[in-house]
């Protein structure tokens, strides 16, 4: 016995794909290095509806310690409905993790072309930004 109903009506709301160009704010929100507490951040993003496999380039502005770089996936990366883990690696050598979705790490993927999460500093050569905890804000 299966124990639910064999026949019924189904409905749902299909997540928006991620591809395309992204564009919000990161603003620090735990120790955060000396100058400006908030940024521009712009993604170009394709995402693979195959594998779920999310790949592009980013541009950071106005925050310290960040630059340009790629989001570069790897076994812990997942998309999965709202829910988005990533990493993404800047030419200065530093790799953060960018989560979001349902679980209190921000509200994920928004039915309405958003993405409310956290970006935090997994690796950095540079110590004036390493412990710092970022919220993102982006739209499509």
């Amino acid at each position: 016995m299966l124990g639910i109903a064999l026949t019924g009506g189904f409905t749902g709301d299909e997540v928006p794909s991620m591809s395309g160009a992204w564009t919000g704010t990161l603003s620090c929100t735990a120790n955060c290095p000396t100058g400006s507490t908030s940024g521009t951040i712009s993604l170009a993003i394709t995402q693979n509806d195959s594998t779920g496999a999310v790949t592009g380039t980013y541009t950071v502005s106005g925050l310290p310690g960040f630059s340009s770089g790629t989001l570069a996936p790897d076994s812990s990366s997942v998309l999965s409905g709202a829910f988005w883990q990533d990493h993404l690696v800047d030419q200065n050598g530093n790799t953060f993790e960018v989560a979001g979705g349902p679980g209190g790490i921000g509200a994920g993927l928004g039915l309405d072309r958003t993405f409310n999460g956290q970006m935090l500093l997994q690796q950095s050569n540079n110590p004036s930004i390493s412990g710092s905890t970022y919220t993102v804000a982006i739209s499509h």
